[in-house]
């Protein structure tokens, strides 16, 4: 299952690259951006570390995979993936308005800086697709994965 998991991975991140690919994009670096990172990613690793201890956050991964894993182990994985869910939204959502912010604030400087409002308006767009992207390609398999295992053990 393991093996299914890395191999649909793979495939969903080939997909969004076909498609950037075959719209005319010409550099996929584009969609790498440091300060989206930090806002969406590390923001909502925080967020987990906050509210879980390590251990769960481990076990969270490798529960829905794990033929031991006992139903306590499998409904906390559950609920750490839809807490991921949860916190990647908030953190893309509050990204985005610091893109917007910033982009309302420079549009008045005198002379006009179109490279700042540029980034700026990338920081807004790119924390939603790499929330939407670590959603479809980590906490909606794993979740879904153990809503499976669940079901199997209440069968």
């Amino acid at each position: 299952m393991v093996f299914k998991l890395i191999v649909s991975i793979i495939l969903i991140l080939a997909s969004y690259g076909a498609g950037f690919y075959f719209s005319g994009g010409e550099n996929i670096a584009l969609f790498i951006d440091i300060p989206t990172i930090i806002c969406v990613c590390f923001v909502t690793f925080l967020i987990l570390f906050a509210s879980w201890p390590l251990k769960d956050m481990g076990r969270a991964f490798s529960a829905p995979y794990s033929m031991g894993a006992t139903k306590v182990e499998l409904l906390k994985s559950k609920e750490f993936f839809t807490s991921m869910r949860k916190a990647l939204v908030w953190s893309a959502l509050v990204s985005s308005l610091i893109g917007f912010i910033s982009i309302l604030r420079y549009m008045s400087y005198e002379p006009f800086d179109a490279e700042r409002l540029g980034l700026n308006f990338a920081v807004a767009i790119l924390s939603v697709f790499q929330a939407g992207i670590t959603v479809l390609v980590l906490a909606l398999p794993f979740e879904s994965a153990a809503r499976r295992r669940l079901a199997e053990l209440e069968s």
